[in-house]
């Protein structure tokens, strides 16, 4: 493939080798990711070193236009905050997210629509204007992972970064199988949204204190992978991988359904609704 000029590659890996956005379309193509009419992006930029003649925006911009290449209708990122946990305030369109430069470019893009979820929000581009009412559970009935739970051919991206590490779509499945080491928790606190400003409450599925999570998402990464279902390629000093959502749902339920603590560890039969908001950036 003809290669753009050498300014616009975007990551050099540690073999030397210069990564371009030709290069991830091809790779996002080889591994399927097109076919499908929701892709949820969960990213980290492992890559390699980043070009140092472009900005981290000028980046994030190259990234999204390759992501945009692949003509999947409806494109999501996570924008997660916990900020009600955190007992702060959830201004739909200022708060930043910590889930990723390319996930925060996406937060400043005029394009995107942002969810009000105060705790996992995310920002879709795309044609379905209906996925982004949700109710008022972050993990469960009407959330914005129910919605797309109830939508036709929907794939997850893995770019830079592993399933093992963030597949949050696995908290709705415990949702589903209503796990015992977890519980529904109310948080309280103020959302902004422009000019207006109201107090609203979200429900979140947290684990009960003493309950953390074991290897298990590991060993289901892997799992997925043997099984072929999450294609996986190397790319740069990382990789890049994807997994229809209904194969990977079939797997876990049937973990979850042979040993209903698979995935977590320490003290899993507590019951200790405890809960201490500490800078709060994962489930």
């Amino acid at each position: 493939m003809k290669r753009t000029i050498d300014k616009k590659y975007l990551f050099t890996d540690r073999m030397g080798h210069k990564l371009y956005k030709e290069d991830i379309i091809e790779t996002l193509i080889d591994i399927e990711t097109n076919d499908c009419n929701y892709l949820f992006i969960h990213s980290a930029m492992s890559f390699g070193l980043p070009n140092k003649d472009l900005s981290r925006n000028e980046i994030a911009k190259e990234i999204l236009e390759a992501i945009l290449a692949t003509n999947i209708p409806n494109i999501i990122f996570p924008t997660f905050t916990f900020s009600f946990c955190n007992n702060e305030d959830y201004d739909i369109q200022n708060t930043k997210t910590k889930m990723g430069f390319i996930n925060e470019y996406t937060r400043k893009d005029y394009r995107f629509k942002r969810t009000s979820d105060p705790l996992l929000s995310v920002t879709i581009l795309g044609d379905d204007n209906q996925i982004i009412n949700i109710g008022k559970y972050s993990i469960g009935k009407d959330s914005f992972y129910d919605k797309l739970a109830k939508r036709d051919k929907v794939k997850f991206l893995f770019f830079g970064t592993n399933l093992g590490d963030c597949f949050t779509y696995m908290h709705y499945l415990e949702w589903v199988n209503r796990v015992p080491y977890r519980y529904d928790r109310t948080f309280t606190g103020t959302i902004i949204d422009r000019d207006r400003k109201y107090q609203d409450q979200y429900t979140l599925f947290v684990r009960y204190n003493g309950v953390i999570p074991s290897d298990g998402s590991y060993c289901y990464e892997q799992l997925l992978k043997n099984y072929s279902m999450l294609k996986s390629r190397v790319f740069g000093d990382s990789s890049i991988s994807c997994v229809d959502r209904d194969m990977a749902t079939d797997v876990y339920n049937d973990i979850i359904k042979k040993n209903m603590y698979y995935f977590v560890d320490g003290n899993i039969y507590s019951k200790d609704e405890s809960f201490t908001s500490v800078n709060m950036v994962s489930l």
